[in-house]
């Protein structure tokens, strides 16, 4: 049942389910204790899902902190009506967007000196003192400040006592790798466990990822932090992101199974759908598509898909993507246009014609059958992260109940 609708002229969009989209919350919830730090990630849109409707449903579910990388997703979220959460900015800003970060209340993650020496010379006298997150670069060599820089950030801090300092964070390079001794996130935990010791105790601590995040609950038996005889790391706040939408990151075999035996089991929050808007039967030796990069090699029926690399199905899924058609798949051919892509349905269909309207899918369920989005992104040398977040405005969201 649809719960609310963008309007859909064209029959090709993006089906998300909200009920699938709660329950994971609950679940990574529940792997942490009520007072740890818990900051789910809604950047890009909510990873493509809609940053408005995803904060409704973390806000009905108590959460008190949610992260954006732009200065203007965070304002997105305020002109919505999200007064009282706490929106973090992790992206570097100039003055007048630090300047919007105050207008708008949201909280600033810091990683330069400038960037401090500005927010102080823009807070005014009423929002002081004003709360801010310092970060620190331990291995992603990204953003942050050094870690052999902890002294003189914390000296400078002192000249600003009208900038609180909420929380310390880093970010996880490879962290995948949180559950091995002799990982890389290893080397971050004990480069950050030394910056905390320079921040009061009840400074929040926050560096996991989702896959840090998972791959330590993996081999954690007793749950997240509530064990008193655990690592530091596994005390430490949390900032989950594509494990919100219902997409695990690339953790090990091993892993993956403990979950599995804990109880973690993630639910897909979208299934995109399309439908074939045109058939064409080719004699051996046509070809289809710019560049006639496919030839058949039989008598074959080609379906029409209105959905291109406009909306996000990358050219890179040329001749070697798939869709579900009738619970089978179906290979796609040629070169991904713009805004249409052409699948084979000979196996399918045989010498015969479908009907107009019939519906494809491009990730996702269709009935007994499944194409899940990480297959999908490996099909195109990427990502479920850039499959998701890459999914473009043209594409319609429709929200419903239920599971997808």
């Amino acid at each position: 049942m649809s719960l609310h609708t963008e309007e859909i002229l064209r029959r090709t969009f993006a089906e998300i389910s909200l009920d699938n989209l709660r329950d994971n919350v609950r679940a990574l919830k529940g792997l942490v204790p009520k007072k740890f730090f818990f900051c789910p990630m809604i950047k890009s849109n909510g990873y493509g899902h809609g940053d408005i409707e995803v904060m409704q449903v973390l806000q009905e579910e108590g959460v008190t902190q949610v992260g954006v990388a732009l200065v203007e997703e965070g304002i997105h979220l305020r002109q919505n009506g999200f007064r009282h959460v706490d929106i973090l900015v992790f992206g570097i800003t100039g003055q007048h967007g630090e300047r919007s970060m105050i207008e708008h209340n949201l909280t600033p993650v810091i990683s330069s000196f400038h960037q401090i020496k500005e927010l102080a010379s823009l807070v005014p006298k009423e929002k002081s003192p004003y709360g801010v997150h310092i970060k620190f670069n331990t291995g992603m060599n990204r953003l942050g400040f050094e870690a052999d820089e902890v002294k003189k950030v914390t000296d400078m801090l002192k000249e600003y006592p009208h900038l609180e300092v909420k929380g310390v964070c880093s970010h996880l390079s490879d962290g995948e790798d949180a559950s091995f001794l002799d990982g890389r996130s290893s080397v971050q935990f004990r480069i950050f466990q030394k910056i905390a010791t320079h921040f009061p105790k009840n400074v929040g601590l926050h560096i996991h990822n989702s896959a840090g995040f998972l791959g330590s609950v993996a081999t954690n038996d007793q749950c997240w932090g509530k064990s008193l005889n655990v690592s530091p790391h596994l005390k430490w706040g949390v900032r989950p992101g594509i494990a919100l939408y219902g997409v695990y990151p690339s953790l090990s075999p091993q892993d993956l199974a403990q979950l599995e035996v804990q109880g973690v089991r993630l639910k897909p929050c979208m299934v995109l759908k399309s439908e074939v808007v045109k058939y064409h039967r080719l004699k051996r030796g046509q070809r289809v598509s710019y560049g006639g990069t496919w030839e058949a090699q039989r008598e074959s029926v080609i379906g029409v898909v209105p959905i291109g690399y406009a909306d996000g199905f990358g050219r890179n899924f040329s001749n070697k993507g798939q869709m579900l058609f009738r619970e089978r798949r179906v290979p796609v051919v040629g070169t991904v246009c713009m805004d249409y892509v052409m699948i084979d349905l000979t196996e399918v269909l045989g010498d015969n014609f479908g009907s107009v309207g019939e519906e494809v899918v491009l990730f996702g369920k269709q009935g007994a059958a499944e194409l899940s989005v990480d297959e999908v992104a490996k099909t195109a040398d990427t990502i479920p992260y850039e499959l998701l977040t890459c999914i473009g405005r043209r594409v319609p969201r429709q929200y419903v109940t239920g599971s997808i």
